[in-house]
């Protein structure tokens, strides 16, 4: 049975030593670890006439093949030095680095959006995607895999001036890759730095894991633009052709609702139903007793359990307050279904309460009568002071 135990990888640099190499190559050079990281290696169609040595890699030592006819090849020493080999020619199908599979997979894991950009072969230095946790918290994130003939430090240079100015994350195999130069323009820039062989772990079927790193970034992104909490809606999948009176909100219990649109049309029914919590909907607060609702969601659970209308206890001292939880909750429902907010409730001047438009599934309250108001309504909505206000 195959493990699925997740390892540190030592040996990130050692798939960007050499980008292309016989199977039986990649195998020696990384080892116990080369069934991690043989989804990331694609074939070439071509077969190895030269098998090189791990031993003496600094006189270019190795076996030259000499094919057969069959599935093995024979690979003798040019200099007889070691005694002839045999090698199945799967072993000798030369392999590269399989850069969209890598790249679209390290996005993936952490949380970016957008496609990375295309590249083929090294040195690599492209941009693989966003980070954007928040509309006002986007930054770009870069990957280099520097090598021995092209430093990094001008790939850094070129990521600083195509981020205009914005802070910017930079992804790279292993920290003693990064000079005094390259440190120093990364804190100039206030970019962040991800470590594949410190940040990136790999199970024995070649899936990534950096559950903490991606977290760290979108901290590090909304901290460098100042938002305190992102500020992304979750969408509800709203059916073509949907109004308020195609929906139905269900308390599932005192901190979540279900949503549920259902729509008639002539090629028959379309439906759609989405759990969220008052949390997800940016309706909470924290506390030291931990997340609590805000009032606009207490307005919001008075519409369901009271069947689908809120009355304010003390009609002329809390009216300013429950319209100003309504039109909370409106803003909320409009950003959340895309449809006006406003056709979500209904009132009548007059009396101090609201009816909402959409269905409402819970059990029955004991709901308050609806009063007649003390005084009719003023143009502004509120409750008259007096005669000549109304």
């Amino acid at each position: 049975m195959t493990s699925h135990r997740a390892h540190k990888m030592p040996q990130w640099k050692q798939l960007f030593e050499s980008p292309v190499a016989p199977k039986a190559a990649w195998r020696e050079r990384l080892s116990e670890e080369f069934p991690a990281f043989e989804r990331f290696l694609a074939p070439t169609g071509r077969l190895a006439d030269f098998l090189p040595c791990n031993r003496n890699r600094a006189k270019a030592c190795g076996w030259r093949v000499v094919p057969g006819d069959d599935d093995i090849c024979r690979a003798v020493c040019p200099d007889d030095s070691c005694d002839p080999i045999a090698v199945s020619r799967a072993d000798l199908a030369m392999m590269k680095v399989d850069w969209p599979t890598l790249l679209a997979a390290l996005g993936k894991v952490l949380c970016l959006t957008g496609q990375p950009d295309r590249v083929d072969a090294l040195p690599v230095a492209v941009q693989i995607g966003w980070i954007a946790p928040a509309q006002t918290a986007r930054f770009p994130v870069f990957f280099c895999a520097p090598t021995a003939f092209y430093p990094l430090i001008p790939s850094l240079q070129r990521f600083a001036e195509r981020a205009a100015g914005t802070p910017f994350v930079l992804v790279v195999p292993s920290r003693d890759q990064l000079d005094t130069d390259c440190l120093g323009l990364l804190t100039s820039r206030k970019a962040k730095t991800v470590f594949l062989e410190e940040d990136v772990t790999l199970t024995s079927t070649g899936d990534m894991q950096c559950q903490q790193t991606a977290e760290r970034l979108v901290k590090y992104a909304l901290e460098v633009a100042g938002v305190n909490e992102p500020t992304t809606m979750p969408k509800f999948p709203t059916p073509e052709g949907a109004t308020w009176e195609d929906f139905t909100i269900t308390e599932i219990d005192g901190l979540t609702i279900e949503i549920l649109a259902k729509v008639r049309t002539p090629s028959g029914i379309r439906e759609a139903s989405e759990q969220y919590t008052c949390e997800r909907l940016g309706l909470s607060k924290k506390s030291k007793d931990g997340v609590k609702p805000v009032g606009a969601w207490d307005f919001l659970m008075n519409i369901v359990q009271h069947r689908r209308v809120v009355v304010p206890y003390k009609l002329t001292s809390l009216w300013s307050q429950t319209k100003k939880q309504k039109e909370q909750i409106t803003a909320v429902l409009e950003e959340l279904t895309s449809l006006k907010g406003a056709g979500a409730f209904t009132t009548t001047l007059g009396r101090c309460y609201y009816e909402s438009v959409f269905k409402v599934n819970c059990e029955l309250k004991d709901a308050p009568p609806i009063p007649d108001a003390p005084r009719r309504l003023n143009q502004k909505g509120l409750v008259a002071k007096n005669d000549a206000d109304e």
